[in-house]
């Protein structure tokens, strides 16, 4: 393993014979030394006491004590993935590379990760990227697709249909980046070469969320997953400091993908990142950041996840012996549930004087997920008794007000972290409301409030995408589901449906009839395509009058944004 990987520039030599920076901080320039770039202060003025004058219009500078913290890491303690013994990017990087790259840095790198600072998008990637040539060409593939979104618009391009440049290069550089991970010097034996194909890996996982192919995302995930499990990282890296912050950052990455996925998937997979209950200790009496009090409820939503499935199993076997154990799992994330929400109120006012600009913002999306977080954890053991959601009506509408305020805040929130989004891309890889909206909508039978979460994710509509999360197929399959349900029962009733979808619901709302349990239906399950002209795959369970339960399947067609099949299977 060599040094850093520099991209070549040209440079006359100086009288003193060193190598003038270009592209470093300005201290390094007037030193006419190669600045090693690093975030926020680079480490060559670092380890020589000087103070880092920072890269221009963008950003950085400082001595490292004064670096800020991102969620419970510090990018001084960050550590480089030591570069492969692969060939120099100098020799390789081309005009157009650069420009990609360029894209890469200042668009893509600071839209992905959504309103939480990420350890592993704000510095790791972009030192991996320079390390590792398998890294670079996944980062520029990914690149290219984005890029190809923000301006393609909503065109959609057969198979038949000449490849413009934007793919093609985004073709070229996936092979490329697949080559270099599977050369025969490559040793996947050792710890540092893991790293680099999971780095690889988070990237290739992102591009193809991006292009609309969910079902080769989820194979990487899967692969992902068991490389992880070859580093023996201890998952509570995520909620405190690590002496390995590399380590902790592709941990992360990972978590916030594989949770975001969980909550589509039904019935749950049991969690792959997941700490014993009874080592998740919320901080008292705050939260250091918004990014901590995330990752601990990240913890409680595994929990819930694993909880649910395991009840699952229970109900299908006669065995009893684990019911006790099972409600003093519920009873204890319940209890964790409460201590995070008397820490996160007490942070608030932290939040919005270290961030005003997303504070506010973040502060109310997380309240709307521990909201829906308590909804899960009390239904965790009724895994068919959909009435038990019932007794969360105010929950419901709690959430649907704050989904509201979102909507009517995003536009400015989103210009201020953002600035003006050229193109038309609305792709982030965290999560924002869809899948929070998408609960309501499948779980709350209050007519009214269903309705409006659909209407909510509708407005989004189209190309609003979070990690596999596509806001035209959540609306698509919320009102598929809703309609399924709902059928004629409220055919002779006043039903006002023609409300302004942020205008909060009112007392009259709650006065129309719940949708009685029969005509319910449970285990929704989605079926995503590999192709964005696919087809997406609804199936969910009723019980019949006879006690026969019967399975529904529902066909969505991409193209013509229809509904095309429907049969019933009877267990």
């Amino acid at each position: 393993m060599g040094g850093k990987i520099q991209l070549e520039v040209k440079t006359k030599p100086s009288r003193s014979g060193k190598t003038k920076s270009k592209s470093g901080c300005r201290t390094c320039k007037i030193r006419r030394i190669k600045c090693d770039e690093c975030r926020p202060a680079c480490h060559k003025c670092v380890s020589t006491g000087r103070t880092c004058d920072g890269y221009g219009i963008w950003g950085g500078g400082g001595k490292a004590t004064g670096c800020q913290s991102i969620g419970t890491q510090k990018l001084e303690d960050f550590h480089a993935i030591p570069p492969h013994n692969g060939p120099s990017l100098s020799l390789t990087e081309t005009p157009e590379e650069t420009d990609y790259f360029e894209w890469f840095r200042f668009r893509t790198v600071t839209k992905f990760p959504g309103l939480f600072a990420s350890s592993f998008w704000d510095a790791m990637i972009l030192q991996a990227s320079s390390n590792e040539p398998a890294v670079w060409h996944a980062v520029l593939a990914l690149s290219s697709a984005h890029k190809r979104e923000c301006f393609a618009g909503q065109s959609k391009m057969g198979k038949d249909t000449l490849l413009d440049g934007h793919e093609k290069f985004m073709l070229r550089q996936y092979s490329k980046a697949i080559c270099h991970l599977t050369q025969s010097s490559f040793s996947a034996k050792a710890k540092s070469d893991t790293r680099i194909a999971l780095v690889t890996c988070v990237v290739f996982i992102c591009l193809e969320l991006l292009l609309g192919r969910y079902q080769t995302a989820q194979t990487h995930l899967e692969n992902g997953l068991k490389l992880l499990d070859d580093l023996e990282v201890n998952s509570s890296a995520l909620l405190q400091h690590s002496e390995d912050s590399t380590d902790s950052s592709i941990m992360e990455a990972f978590s916030r993908i594989y949770l975001h996925a969980q909550f589509l998937i039904q019935p749950f997979q049991k969690p792959r990142i997941c700490l014993p209950i009874s080592d998740i200790e919320i901080p008292t009496p705050m939260f250091q950041s918004i990014e901590q009090a995330r990752q601990h409820l990240h913890h409680l939503f595994s929990h819930i996840f694993y909880l649910t499935e395991q009840a699952r199993h229970q109900s299908a076997s006669p065995k009893t012996e684990a019911s006790l154990d099972l409600i003093n799992h519920q009873n204890h994330i319940r209890g964790k549930l409460t201590s995070w929400l008397h820490t996160y109120k007490a942070s608030r006012a932290t939040f919005l004087t270290r961030a005003p600009d997303r504070g506010a913002f973040a502060y109310e999306l997380l309240h709307l997920y521990h909201l829906m977080a308590t909804i899960m954890a009390h239904a965790s053991l009724s895994t068919t008794d959909e009435w038990i959601y019932d007794a969360h009506a105010q929950d419901f509408a709690t959430m649907l007000m704050k989904a509201i305020y979102i909507s009517n805040t995003f536009p400015t929130v989103s210009v201020a972290i953002h600035g003006h989004d050229i193109g038309e891309s609305k792709a982030t890889m965290d999560m924002g409301w869809i899948p929070a909206l998408y609960f309501v909508a499948i779980k709350c039978r209050i007519h009214r409030v269903r309705l409006q979460a659909i209407k909510l994710l509708e407005s989004t509509r189209p190309l609003h995408k979070e990690g596999i999360w596509d806001a035209d197929i959540a609306a698509c399959v919320a009102r598929k589901v809703m309609e399924i349900e709902e059928g004629s029962f409220y055919k002779d009733m006043h039903v006002d449906d023609d409300f302004e979808f942020s205008s909060p619901p009112g007392e009259r709302d709650f006065l129309l009839p719940v949708l009685p349990d029969a005509y319910r239906v449970t285990e929704v399950q989605v079926l995503l395509p590999d192709d964005p002209q696919g087809k997406v795959v609804l199936s969910c369970r009723r019980r019949q009058d006879s006690g026969d339960l019967v399975v529904l399947m529902n066909e969505y067609d991409m193209v013509s944004q229809l509904w095309i099949n429907r049969k019933e299977v009877r267990e």
